[in-house]
């Protein structure tokens, strides 16, 4: 099938076959006589393209010379007009008579006669606005010379005009007025239009600054000439003719000449051209050497006669290797060579044939064994990389290939190194310590957890495995290294720990805040009792007083934590900000070394807020400026009403709120600190928990608000509060010296801490009523049944929230109301941001009371819930 090695003897060489078409490429003295004839034609045919053009367009210029001629003995013929302005009594009739007179006129547009002053007397015009006071060309008709003015545009229609004025004379001589004629540059389009058409080429009209007054692209006329230099050469000499290349790339040329005429008019320099392609400019070069080519494939006709020999000879066989190769290099195998010559093309082709026998044998394993080792690959979820004993990538998985964000053809023959970066330690630049230790010691290394570092400049963690390659001698090859990604299950553990942590905060939380409260309850308690004995204008009353005003400023350190704890809704009420502001940064600045100013908006509008743990908030962003700044500095807080809109992209919802701001001049924020400083936790400072700034966000955040910052290190921090605003009023306040409410009837009140009984007892019995103390919801139930068999209703019911190891307020008045739906309950508690606090009448209770609380709190809410009727 395949024919072999051929008899040396009966070969013709190919050497003696390469010399043979040498010898027969007698194309070349044909060649070289087109050549020479064409640069000797060349020369000549530009020389008469460039005679012809400037000699047509030299007749062009001369026949708008004519025409504007023509219209200037026109003008001057009308201002010889007899009695033109004589007789005539008012302008209409001279307007009547005028436009007569333009009746023989048809190459003007309008005629106007202009006074002295170059202000029009009359004009065919209804809608005449010419005004030429100082003009040069209106002063020389002044003077008593016809002239022509510069040509110039006119709006509404958009025209090129010029004009022409002769003077009028009076019968003394001297210049009475001014007739002038207005002429449209379409006129002169006409005649260029005809004329550019007859000789195929674009003709065009510039003044001295190379403005174009005719065109064929009317919508350049006013335009500067393109291109530029094309422009510069035409202002620079009176004549010419110039190849160039336009603005589309189509090589072209251009014959212009100056309008000599124009030397008798001020002003008019007009230049006329004539811009054609150069293949049709020099369309006679072009025939020329058509002869010459034809002259040439005439005379290798010989040549020609010999080709099929050369292809039968050398090219046919080459043109078949060729073929050879390119199929093999497309994968076709299956496709021999065939070739029958006795020279080296033939053996080449046979040795060709034996190659691709066994490269076709070859391939079949080869492909086999790829496949089963991509289906292997494609079944591991984890990343496989290979790389040569030089560190450089040979085969990627596509988990690989995901995970460095790059493709196998992108990687190829690239450092290991420079596509996967680790942060987990330094070794130096195109070295990883771990493929080094595989080269040295040809050991595995399994289990390794590293921080990979992506294309994208993310961090991820990832578990590293990698093994020596062996061949079947134990030499090393190459080294093998798997990753797999668990920087998912790193998150997922590390929210687990965060949640765990936050958990027990919440708990913590609310035990202190319970336990907290109810001391401060007995302090303050006590304190309102201490102060019905003494008067009121004594300086024990007043000492008294800030005791009971600290005590009840204390209750807002359990705010910070309890921002932590399951629930935390705020209790809500319209206040103004303002004071709120300026009453909480003077609380916790007061003996610290910054200094504190306000910028707050004298029409602020109010919200509806949490003012306890608003007031929070302010501590802790006046706490991190006063840290931010040991050395002392300037808090500035700004507070005014703003509209978000969705350009803000806030992700809050668009409406009215307040943007109240803190900004110190403090140490700053490293940037890669910034987008942790709300987490909880996260502190840069010895002292400090991580629990403030994070709790401030959790407030405003359930409040509807939102919370940013920016900063820049050694400059300051500014923090931005938006809290939703309302228009709504504030409520007025209830003034603390209310009448102490005359009570009379039965009070029933369920607290599991000795001491809140005994001064619940205490302050009821001052109103006035009979007090029935308990100490669980049992002992509750179990009293309010008893009185309601005996007819001893109860007038009022105040239940403790939290009930250590037994029934609480809530559970209990659900009981209470089976027995009596009517009751009138009062729920209390330390947890003033317990969900039960902040919507107590869905839970059926009538009033709301936060611990501690003092004797004039207690006394309004009793009122409150009695008045209910």
């Amino acid at each position: 099938m395949f024919r072999g090695r051929v008899n040396m003897k009966n070969r013709i060489s190919l050497d003696f076959k390469i010399l043979l078409c040498f010898l027969l490429a007698s194309l070349i003295p044909f060649l070289s006589a087109y050549f020479i004839t064409d640069k000797i034609v060349a020369q000549y045919i530009r020389q008469e393209a460039k005679t012809k053009l400037i000699t047509y367009v030299q007749l062009i210029g001369n026949q708008i010379e004519s025409l504007i001629d023509l219209t200037l003995i026109q003008t001057e013929t009308l201002a010889r007009t007899p009695n033109l302005l004589s007789g005539l009594s008012s302008k209409e009739e001279i307007v009547k008579d005028i436009k007569h007179i333009k009746n023989f006129y048809n190459l003007f547009d309008e005629i106007t006669l202009v006074d002295k002053e170059g202000q029009a007397l009359a004009s065919t015009s209804d809608e005449y606005r010419g005004d030429w006071k100082g003009q040069e060309w209106l002063n020389n008709a002044l003077k008593g010379k016809a002239t022509v003015s510069p040509v110039h545009a006119t709006m509404m229609p958009f025209r090129l005009i010029y004009i022409t004025a002769a003077p009028i004379f009076s019968d003394d001589g001297t210049v009475r007025a001014l007739v002038t004629g207005q002429v449209s540059l379409e006129n002169i389009s006409q005649l260029v239009l005809k004329k550019a058409v007859g000789y195929g080429g674009d003709v065009f009209v510039v003044d001295d600054q190379g403005h174009l007054l005719e065109y064929p692209e009317h919508k350049k006329l006013l335009y500067h000439l393109e291109p530029e230099d094309l422009r510069q050469k035409v202002l620079a000499a009176r004549e010419g003719f110039w190849e160039f290349t336009d603005m589309k790339g189509v090589p072209k040329v251009c014959a212009f000449s100056t309008m000599p005429g124009f030397s008798a008019y001020p002003g008019q320099r007009w230049r006329i051209g004539i811009i054609q392609d150069r293949q049709q400019a020099l369309a006679v070069g072009t025939k020329i050497k058509q002869h010459a080519l034809w002259i040439v494939i005439g005379g290798g006709l010989a040549v020609i006669m010999l080709s099929p020999l050369l292809s039968m000879a050398i090219v046919d066989p080459i043109k078949k290797l060729v073929e050879a190769s390119t199929r093999i290099a497309s994968g076709d195998l299956n496709s021999p060579v065939r070739i029958s010559s006795n020279d080296e093309v033939g053996d080449l082709a046979a040795s060709f044939n034996d190659l691709v026998r066994k490269m076709r044998f070859s391939r079949g394993e080869l492909e086999a064994e790829k496949e089963r080792l991509a289906v292997t690959l494609r079944s591991i979820t984890d990343a496989v990389i290979t790389v040569d004993l030089r560190g450089k990538m040979i085969l990627l998985s596509e988990m690989a290939e995901k995970l460095c964000g790059m493709t196998q053809g992108d990687v190829q023959n690239k450092d290991f190194t420079e596509i996967f970066s680790f942060e987990d330690m330094q070794f130096s630049p195109g070295e990883d310590p771990y493929l080094e230790l595989i080269k040295e010691s040809r050991f595995s290394v399994r289990g390794r957890r590293r921080v990979l570092r992506s294309a994208t400049g993310k961090l991820k963690m990832v578990i590293f495995n990698a093994a020596p390659i062996k061949d079947n001698n134990g030499d090393l090859l190459g080294i093998v290294v798997v990753l797999q990604d668990v920087t998912a299950e790193e998150k997922i553990r590390e929210e687990l720990n965060k949640v765990q942590k936050l958990e027990t905060i919440g708990v913590l939380a609310g035990g202190i805040a319970h336990d907290f409260n109810n001391i401060l309850t007995s302090i303050v308690g006590n304190v309102s009792l201490a102060k019905f004995k003494m008067a009121q204008d004594s300086e024990e009353f007043e000492l008294l007083t800030e005791v009971e005003k600290t005590s009840m400023e204390a209750k807002q350190l359990t705010q910070q934590l309890l921002a932590f704890s399951k629930g935390g809704a705020p209790i809500k009420k319209v206040m103004k900000v303002g004071p709120l502001i300026k009453e909480s940064v003077d609380f916790v600045s007061r003996g610290s070394n910054i200094v504190c100013s306000y910028k707050v908006g004298p029409e602020l509008w109010t919200a509806e807020i949490d003012g306890g743990q608003i007031r929070q908030v302010f501590h802790n962003l006046t706490i991190n400026a006063i840290q931010a700044m040991p050395k002392g500095g300037h808090l500035t807080v700004t507070a005014k009403n703003i509209l978000v809109q969705k350009e803000h992209n806030l992700p809050i919802p668009e409406g009215m709120y307040l943007l109240i701001s803190f900004q110190d001049e403090g140490v700053g924020i490293p940037e890669e600190n910034l987008p942790k400083i709300f987490s909880p936790f996260f502190t840069t400072k010895t002292m400090g928990n991580g629990l403030g700034l994070a709790g401030s966000y959790s407030i405003v955040k359930k409040h509807g608000g939102h919370m940013t910052l920016s900063s820049q290190v050694d400059v300051g921090t500014t923090f931005d509060i938006y809290l939703p605003a309302t228009s709504q009023e504030t409520e007025p306040d209830i003034p603390m010296s209310l009448d102490i409410v005359q009570g009379h009837g039965r009070v029933l009140v369920l607290d599991d801490e000795s001491v809140v009984r005994s001064m619940f007892g205490q302050f009821l019995f001052r109103f006035g009523f009979e007090v029935v103390l308990t100490t669980s919801g049992e002992e509750a139930i179990e009293k309010f049944r008893e009185a309601k068999t005996q007819g001893q209703l109860f007038l009022l019911v105040i239940l403790d929230l939290t009930v250590r190891g037994g029934m609480g307020g809530k559970d209990t008045l659900r009981e209470l109301q089976k027995i009596d739906p009517r009751v009138k309950a009062i729920v209390t508690s330390g947890y003033s941001n317990d969900p039960v606090m902040s919507q107590y009448e869905k839970y059926g209770f009538k009033g709301m009371l936060t611990k501690p609380f003092n004797f004039d709190e207690l006394n309004i809410v009793i009122k409150q819930v009695l008045a209910q009727g």
